[in-house]
């Protein structure tokens, strides 16, 4: 199964050397690339540095405008599947064989994501409680327990991409994502993962990030559902 490593990025370079460091010890360059969205530092020359393949946002659009970019350019290499990580370090690249072996296993699971539920100590409070809810609510309307909505660690067979046709350009692209695999009958599957918690976020941007998961979760109680035939979203 060849997978592609996407990386969205925005002034990451502090961070994002590191794990490219990791990355590019166990995959090959080719198969790594990264979305500079936008980026005001070093953060693209960095990428390049380590010989992965870049493609440079003119201004920042957002975390969802970068996957769905770096979507559109795994679809036209033809991988077989797409693995998704942070650029800032969150999501240790020591994982992605755990992921790769999980999809193998179980050969009926189109997703896999990261689950960082099982040991939350090191979450910040607001962001343990919006977790909580967001996959609560996630959960209840895919009729599948999901156990962590806003991991955006995830390895996702390009099939899937196939079919969804993304529409949000910030954070909640990621749960956008789910809900309409779910709706269409994709099987999301879950392992456990450790999580290097860096929340540098500000309050103004977890309130607007909320905001936007609220209107997202209307929407799509209008969508309509396919639960037995998978079709295009």
């Amino acid at each position: 199964m060849r997978v592609v490593f996407l990386i969205p990025a925005y002034n990451s370079e502090a961070t994002l050397g590191d794990v490219l460091s990791k990355l590019v010890s166990e995959h090959p360059q080719q198969d790594i690339l990264v979305i500079d969205d936008g980026s005001s530092d070093n953060t693209a020359a960095i990428a390049k540095k380590f010989g992965v393949q870049v493609i440079s946002h003119g201004e920042n659009r957002g975390k969802g405008a970068a996957l769905r970019t770096g979507f559109q350019r795994v679809l036209e290499m033809g991988a077989d599947a797409v693995m998704t990580l942070d650029a800032d370090g969150q999501h240790d690249p020591m994982w992605t064989q755990k992921f790769i072996e999980a999809m193998l296993d179980k050969n009926d699971r189109d997703v896999i994501v990261g689950t960082r539920m099982h040991d939350l100590r090191s979450m910040p409070f607001h962001r343990k409680l919006s977790n909580r809810i967001t996959s609560k609510m996630v959960s209840i309307r895919c009729g599948q327990k999901i156990e962590d909505s806003q991991c955006g660690y995830r390895l996702i067979r390009t099939d899937v991409l196939k079919h969804i046709q993304l529409t949000t350009r910030h954070f909640d692209t990621e749960s956008e994502f789910l809900l309409k695999a779910c709706l269409i009958g994709f099987k999301i599957g879950f392992i456990p993962i450790s999580t290097i918690y860096n929340d540098k976020g500000s309050s103004i941007r977890h309130i607007s990030d909320t905001f936007r998961f609220a209107q997202l979760y209307l929407r799509s109680l209008f969508w309509k559902t396919r639960p037995n035939e998978i079709g295009d979203y």
